[in-house]
């Protein structure tokens, strides 16, 4: 039970929420209404996912208050906890130095580039034969929901292996992984997860980290670092908490794919016939592709500030950032290019990705895995993008080489493209930018867990509540 000191405290807090949530349905109705040009299927879609927001919305406040709830009651109980190295509670499975045959089928490569803080993402792709994956697994399988942890390029990324049915029936694992199976009478895997990137154990880490150019980790001196283990109970209550929010996350990213594809069935409606011109894209406009600085010159990526995306970016759809970052030097000596906002990229060597197109909403340069088709008088850069991702499967069909099959500059200078009149390439894409709009305001939603961290910290730094808590 909370005092009343204490409800008084985190009550404002709950109410602004409930404002928020209240503003972003006014919002969203607000779009819903402004939408024009939509057949009657387009809009009884929208009314229904409409309808599931709403749900969604009333979820995302009782589980906030749920969480609130629960974290107090968890920081009444807290007390020491007894630290483990962790090769006293997991067992480490590493296959670093030893790389599979790659195929174009057969069971999923897990490799560094899918681990993300907290989230494993699907692209890029990698594929090991059946009987490779019989010769290469023989240090041990990693299962569903076992901890990934990444010991270079990049150092301490984690995330579990999730239950998604293109891990199944059977998947291996790549280099510069090691995957981490806690002894479940100790350990709980998601407890695992968090514990791994909180502030204290990333700092542990990098105070162990070698290398210059790559930093990373050896496998002995990961295993001496330790870790908090409180009691189970104690952990499967934070597992709880954590696979609610899991949940959450997933109805959004449902509700997102809705929109997605609510935005092709209007493109098909605004586009599908014979009445268009059609024309090569180098009859429109120009196309260039760009460069990677030598990594061996430190001053051409050191404090660098001039975006430089790869095909990494394109899976952003709207690219409005990048991961990496070149010099001024960087970009002078290579054959890296600044283009403009409002450029298409299309992905032309990295499998899984080669084909999608990414529109770019900042001035950036790129490297040559990316043809960059640049803005003109003829084409609605949102219209493009839209065009472009509709005909991924052209382009896929003409991919060429062996295991690694790619795309070329001019096979896509040479893609035929519908060319409708400008002013309905503008309406399309003031009806995407609406949809875009509703997606946002929908993620903002999930704004709500971000307030609850905000919570969580102030709780922390908080000494009013933490003499309240434990006094």
């Amino acid at each position: 039970m909370f005092t009343a000191r204490v409800k008084r405290s985190v009550t404002p807090i709950l109410k602004k929420i409930d404002v928020l949530t209240a503003l972003n349905i006014k919002a969203q109705c607000n779009l819903l209404q402004q939408v024009t040009m939509m057949s009657f299927n387009q809009q009884y879609s929208i009314k229904n996912f409409y309808f599931d927001i709403n749900q969604l919305n009333n979820r995302t406040l009782y589980l906030i208050k749920r969480i609130v709830k629960s974290i107090f009651n968890e920081m009444f109980g807290y007390g020491n906890y007894n630290y483990y190295t962790l090769e006293k509670v997991c067992t480490f499975i590493d296959y670093r130095g030893k790389t599979p045959e790659k195929s174009d089928f057969g069971y999923r490569l897990i490799t560094a580039k899918n681990v993300k803080n907290n989230h494993f993402t699907s692209e890029p792709q990698e594929f090991i034969s059946p009987e490779t994956y019989e010769k290469f697994m023989q240090r041990g399988y990693p299962k569903i929901g076992d901890v990934l942890f990444t010991t270079e390029a990049p150092l301490g990324n984690v995330c579990k292996i999730p239950n998604i049915a293109e891990l199944k029936p059977k998947f291996g694992v790549g280099q510069r992984i090691i995957t981490l199976q806690p002894h479940k009478e100790s350990l709980d895997s998601t407890f695992l997860e968090y514990v791994l990137l909180s502030k204290k154990f990333q700092s542990k880490l990098f105070q162990k980290k070698s290398g210059s150019t790559v930093i990373g980790i050896r496998s002995k001196l990961l295993k001496q670092l330790t870790i908090p283990v409180p009691h189970k109970s104690k952990q499967l209550k934070y597992a709880n908490i954590v696979n609610q929010r899991d949940k959450l996350k997933l109805i959004a990213q449902q509700i997102s794919k809705k929109i997605s594809i609510i935005q092709k069935t209007v493109f098909n409606d605004f586009f599908d016939g014979d009445n268009f011109q059609i024309k090569k894209i180098s009859e429109c406009t120009d196309t260039v592709s760009g460069g990677t600085p030598s990594t061996s010159h430190k001053e051409y990526y050191e404090n660098g500030n001039i975006p430089w995306i790869t095909s990494t970016e394109v899976s952003q759809g709207y690219i409005n950032h990048a991961l990496k970052h070149i010099t001024k030097e960087g970009l002078k000596n290579s054959s890296a290019k600044l283009v403009p906002e409002n450029t298409v990229v299309v992905a032309m060597y990295c499998k899984g990705t080669a084909g999608k197109a990414g529109l770019l909403k900042i001035q950036a340069a790129t490297n040559q895995a990316l043809c960059c088709i640049l803005p003109c008088n003829l084409f609605n850069p949102i219209y493009l993008y839209h065009a472009l991702n509709n005909s991924e499967h052209i382009l896929q069909s003409q991919l060429k080489g062996g295991v690694q099959k790619n795309l070329s500059q001019e096979l896509i200078r040479n893609l035929e493209i519908k060319v409708p009149p400008i002013l309905l390439q503008n309406k399309f894409a003031d009806i995407i930018k609406r949809l875009d709009k509703l997606k946002f305001n929908f993620n903002s939603f999930n704004q709500n867990i971000i307030l609850l961290y905000i919570l969580i910290k102030t709780i922390e730094i908080s000494n009013l509540l933490i003499n309240l808590l434990f006094s």
